[in-house]
């Protein structure tokens, strides 16, 4: 399996690593041999169709499918971080 430290490839701002905070569980993406990293996995909640602020244009952020303010988080569209992994890998 392949991780992807979703810090630094989401958040390339950010100065910490995956390596660097560590991590605890990986998630795998549908039937591929990549994953996320993560620390903690918190309860799984249902939303609301209004309770997400869906993004339109997806530009350079193909896998931002929307946000939920009231959460603080950012909806994963999984296809849409498959193919910008895939694009940057090919391309290092």
């Amino acid at each position: 399996l392949q991780v992807i430290d979703t810090a630094s490839f989401i958040m390339p701002e950010r100065t910490q690593s995956l390596a660097e905070q560590g991590f605890k569980y990986l998630i795998q993406l549908e039937k591929t041999p990549w994953t996320i990293a993560c620390q903690s996995i918190d309860d799984t909640v249902r939303l609301e169709a209004n309770e997400i602020k869906w993004r339109g244009d997806r530009g350079k952020r193909a896998w931002l499918a929307g946000t939920v303010i009231e959460r603080m988080c950012a909806l994963i569209d999984v296809s849409g971080l498959l193919q910008q992994v895939e694009s940057s890998c090919k391309s290092v």
